[in-house]
């Protein structure tokens, strides 16, 4: 009786969630402002985020959401940045605090990246211990920790997706057009365009919402109270099964004129709702690059990037009392500035030491060599390096790794049954993102990283955790020893997570291969 009194307990939601937030906020904040130095790219972001101080029009490839969101934050909250500070230098270190809120701003992002890991795969199996399972596995992933604690903009690109996706499920359980339903998914079209408008990377959470829409759009639902009660499995508890989806393709030949109607009625119901994302999608994207461009009214670094008609629009540039030249209006900026970017990415050539392909990706061939600082004597035998690497946790990614595999050949071996399992769908969308952001880069000359992988891992580890729970749910001894190997794998490799100091003997034992260097 007291066991189960305990497993009861232990079982609810609102526990769970506050095991993940304390897990979330103790891993992310620990060791937090270390290094005071520049690390990486925040070669880059805290200058753009101090070129809104001061206006000056500055040009990076990606879109600024990211940056506005920087710069804006630190105005709210009375944080002044550093802007005469020179940000070119790995290992510079930096003048003030001002680098601990931008720090601070983006670990707030990595919480909502957990939590938003935690409510995707809820509202995909119906089920909060596969979601329980997954947000584990996302706090204990060393690469996703890394970057949500530097002034990197990765964690802001899938937060805005995966809450974007969230938001799109939630609204699949309203009344179609009713106000419920306006409201969740047009939040999720501001949330998966925030993600583009970090960078366009997250098309693939696009591209899954778009799947969502139209498998709703063409899937028959179950009368919910057909749908079997929960069971008991050990100390999991399946909270109810979610529903079959029998997905009427359109391409399949109409047995009779009624439903030749129903399938018109459905290709409206998606046509109308497509409609109503790429409506707001845009004008949301638009006011973003407005609200950027009306920021930055000033001659900067970025100018010699634009034409001259864009330049006469900058106070302060060469041509901007030129009367010869026609400036362009703030949408004819818009235009230039993301022909630009685009042609930017397309056209970068440089290669990287520690780039890397696609294909490298899932078997974690190439990390990112990030910082590097020292502190003690070397010749009288204190020295001890300290170093930060973009390193993900093995276990997660190789495990991982396996389970898409199994995945893959379970869809195909479902899609050949005339009745699909209840999972179908929502495993079929968890390997569509994970492919539909892997796979494009076949086709991407220009140099690529470890951390274009991101989107992907998420998917990953959604699959990984989901499997846990559907396989093992009745054994929680193997879940929990899982667990333990992705645990004492996190901390293994934390000290180049967190930068702490090692010996050249502890670092050597956690450079498995020679690609790791």
């Amino acid at each position: 009786m007291f066991k189960d009194k305990i497993l009861h307990f232990i079982s609810k939601e609102w526990l769970l969630i506050l095991v993940i937030l304390i897990l979330a906020t103790g891993t992310r904040f620990y060791y937090f402002g270390r290094p005071n130095q520049i690390v990486f790219d925040e070669v880059y972001f805290p200058k753009f985020a101090t070129d809104y101080f001061k206006g000056e029009y500055y040009f990076d490839i990606h879109p600024p959401l990211a940056k506005l969101l920087m710069a804006g934050s630190a105005k709210l909250f009375g944080i002044n940045l550093p802007v005469s500070f020179d940000f070119s230098n790995i290992s510079k270190v930096y003048p003030d605090n001002s680098y601990k809120f931008l720090r601070f701003f983006v670990s707030i992002f990595g919480l909502a990246l957990i939590f938003g890991v935690y409510f995707l795969a809820k509202e995909l199996f119906k089920n909060k211990w596969p979601a329980f399972l997954a947000a584990l596995l996302a706090i204990f992933e060393n690469s996703i920790l890394v970057q949500s604690r530097l002034i990197l903009t990765d964690v802001f690109l899938l937060a805005f997706g995966v809450w974007g996706l969230v938001f799109l499920l939630m609204s699949r359980r309203k009344k179609i057009y009713s106000f419920s339903w306006f409201l969740f998914f047009i939040l999720s079209i501001l949330f998966l365009t925030a993600g583009f408008l970090v960078k366009w990377t997250a098309l693939v959470f696009i591209g899954v919402a778009a799947l969502i829409i139209l498998i709703n759009a063409f899937q028959n639902k179950p009368d919910p109270a057909s749908r079997t009660q929960g069971i008991r499995a050990g100390f999991l508890q399946e909270e109810s099964a979610p529903p079959t989806y029998l997905i009427q393709l359109p391409f399949i030949p109409a047995a009779s004129r009624g439903v030749l109607r129903a399938s018109n009625k459905k290709w409206k119901e998606f046509f109308v709702q497509a409609a109503i994302f790429l409506i707001v999608s845009f004008l949301f994207y638009f006011a973003i690059f407005a609200i950027h461009l009306k920021s930055l009214p000033y001659s900067g670094g970025g100018d010699a990037y634009m034409s001259q008609r864009f330049q006469r629009t900058l106070i302060g540039n060469q041509n901007y009392n030129n009367p010869q030249i026609k400036p362009l209006n703030l949408f004819g900026k818009f235009i230039e500035l993301n022909e630009v970017m685009f042609s930017a990415n397309a056209g970068l050539k440089a290669t990287h030491s520690y780039g890397s392909k696609w294909y490298s990706w899932p078997v974690l061939y190439r990390p990112i060599y990030y910082w590097y600082g020292k502190t003690g004597c070397e010749n009288c035998g204190t020295l001890k390096e300290s170093r930060i690497y973009l390193l993900g946790n093995p276990f997660i990614w190789w495990l991982g790794g396996l389970i898409i595999i199994y995945w893959i050949f379970w869809l195909l071996g479902q899609f050949f049954k005339k009745r699909k399992n209840s999972d179908f769908v929502s495993v079929a969308l968890i390997v569509a993102g994970y492919l539909g952001n892997l796979l494009p880069y076949v086709f991407v000359s220009r140099v690529s990283f470890l951390y274009h992988y991101f989107p992907s891992l998420l998917f990953l580890i959604i699959a990984l955790g989901f499997f846990l729970w559907k396989y093992f749910k009745n054994y929680p001894t193997l879940i929990l020893l899982v667990l333990f190997i992705v645990f004492v794998t996190f901390v293994f490799f934390a000290p180049l997570s967190y930068g702490s100091p090692l010996t050249g003997a502890e670092y050597k034992s956690r450079v498995w291969f020679p690609t790791w260097q």
